[in-house]
């Protein structure tokens, strides 16, 4: 060295690289560097270098000693793999890195809710930092809508879910009905009264059963299966009338019911309603709807007003009736064949035609 030792001695210094460029999702120091220095580049949450989730999260760059940077790397999306498979739902997503979304739709029938709700039928699921997906919202999956949320089907029975519709069960002594208008169905009460239900008389439907209103001359009866049934008021076996029949005669003992055949009666041989020969003898009585017969008419014997005038001979009376008979006897002197020893007296019996029989003659 010579000269002036005053005279500015020159230094080494590092060369400077400047600052280092910006690397895509990293924090990249802002700050000149030198030769010799170092820094630690973070990747932005989410991403890494090898698009793992825990590992390469960072890196070293250094200045080298052409002013130029080294052990710069990129910082990539962290890697979720696979959509991940969710029941009753599907998508056309494949695979999905970091920030990425899936986008599923639910089967018909299907929500994330159970509400039918269009919004609850889609949903999206998200790659996140730490290489899962984000979970599927409400319920965590895809499940049966319950169609019971706006359907009670009534006070008499229980809603049953199923896939895209419902049922109902009902109670005892109801069934499901559907209305045709509004698809609405409801448990209504059996109708039990079926088209031979209480004959003729008016069927009232009832819970587990049925009531009939009988018509009058029928009253209410249980027939095989303990069903009620209207039936014809029984009023028995008809009346006997004094000097009468009924035809056919077996009528006279059969049981008889309302509003079947009328019961005929015959009046017995010499007897008519009035009384006269060669009138009216025949009459019928009704079962009534009070289960009674009707009054019965009376036969009366045939009457014999005007018997015949046997020439010397008295009679005991000027009139009689059917099978009855007036006695004649003869005058004093007078016999029935003319001769002392014959008898004086004799009877003419009255006859089914109101005419006496022939009186023989008093002979002297």
């Amino acid at each position: 060295m010579s000269g002036n030792a005053d005279s500015a001695i020159p230094t080494c210094r590092a060369v400077s690289a400047g600052t280092a460029a910006a690397i895509d999702n990293a924090n990249v120091p802002t700050h000149e560097m030198f030769y010799g220095d170092k820094a630690t580049v973070n990747c932005e949450t989410g991403y890494s270098t090898g698009g793992k989730p825990t590992e390469g999260l960072s890196f070293e760059i250094s200045v080298t000693a052409d002013g130029g940077f080294s052990g710069i790397e990129s910082c990539v999306p962290v890697d979720c793999g696979a959509s991940p498979n969710v029941s009753h739902a599907s998508t056309s997503t494949n695979k999905a890195t970091f920030g990425a979304s899936a986008s599923y739709n639910c089967e018909a029938g299907y929500s994330t809710d159970k509400t039918a709700a269009p919004a609850a039928a889609t949903f999206t699921v998200t790659c996140e930092a730490d290489a899962d997906f984000s979970e599927v919202p409400d319920l965590g999956k895809c499940v049966n809508v319950d169609d019971c949320a706006d359907h009670t089907c009534g006070p008499r029975g229980t809603c049953i879910d199923k896939l895209e519709d419902y049922t109902c069960a009902c109670d005892a002594g109801f069934e499901m009905t559907t209305d045709m208008t509004t698809e609405e169905k409801t448990c209504g009460n059996i109708n039990d009264c079926g088209p031979d239900a209480c004959g003729v008389g008016e069927c009232i439907d009832e819970v587990l059963g049925y009531k009939c209103k009988c018509p009058s001359g029928y009253e209410v009866a249980m027939e095989g299966t303990k069903q009620e049934t209207c039936e014809a008021k029984l009023c028995g076996v008809p009346p006997e009338v004094k000097n009468a029949a009924t035809t056919p005669v077996g009528d006279g003992a059969a049981k008889h019911f309302f509003a079947g055949n009328d019961i005929n009666y015959v009046c017995d041989a010499g007897y008519t309603l009035n009384g006269k020969a060669a009138t009216k003898n025949t009459f019928d009585i009704k079962c009534k709807a009070n289960g009674k017969f009707s009054g019965a008419s009376k036969c009366q014997p045939v009457k014999c007003d005007k018997p015949p005038t046997v020439k010397n001979s008295k009679r005991t009376g000027s009139k009689t009736t059917y099978d009855k008979s007036i006695k004649f006897t003869c005058n004093k002197g007078y016999s029935i064949d003319g001769t002392t020893d014959g008898d004086s007296s004799f009877r003419v019996t009255c006859q089914e035609s109101e005419t006496s029989a022939k009186p023989p003659s008093a002979s002297l």
